[in-house]
């Protein structure tokens, strides 16, 4: 498929999706922000490893459908040449995943090439967007969705990767 022509495909899925002008534009944040906090992680470090787990998957779910799915779909697949699959992608599995996965999550990317295949979209920075609980939900939930069984990510790595 021409390079216009997977643009012009981009930028209608984008707008059908309801991410018009933000999906695609959008800008890092030029100051630290401020989330309101989610009660679902008072207390969250004197959780069991299982109840921190049961959090993340829950509110990972909520946001992988809220931002990701679109692009992405539900199963993980994503469309062929302009969104990458989730699904079995080296990156989600990678052992230290507050590294890639994490600084893909918060700042972005363009111009991906995975497994020799192109794709055209880009990833939006979602650093504006989501707070590091959300983000370490979602990675965590990605980390474990289809047939996944990677470590889950903490609010603490994904800290450690804004703050850099």
């Amino acid at each position: 498929m021409p390079a216009v022509a997977k643009r012009r495909l981009l930028l209608q899925i984008a707008k059908d999706a309801g991410y018009e002008g933000r999906c695609l534009l959008a800008e890092p944040p030029s100051a630290a922000p401020s989330f309101p906090p989610d009660p679902r992680f008072d207390g969250f470090d004197a959780k069991t490893d299982e109840e921190k787990l049961a959090v993340l998957k829950t509110v990972g779910e909520e946001v992988y459908l809220a931002h990701c799915a679109a692009c992405h779909q539900t199963s993980g697949e994503g469309i062929p040449s302009v969104f990458p699959p989730l699904k079995g992608d080296p990156l989600l599995l990678s052992e230290e995943p507050q590294r890639p996965l994490v600084s893909v999550l918060l700042k972005g990317q363009a111009d991906q090439v995975i497994n020799g295949v192109s794709y055209a979209a880009a990833m939006a920075p979602f650093a504006g967007q989501l707070s590091d609980q959300q983000v370490a939900a979602v990675a965590t939930w990605v980390r474990k969705a289809w047939g996944h069984d990677a470590r889950v990510v903490l609010p603490s790595h994904v800290a450690e990767v804004r703050a850099r």
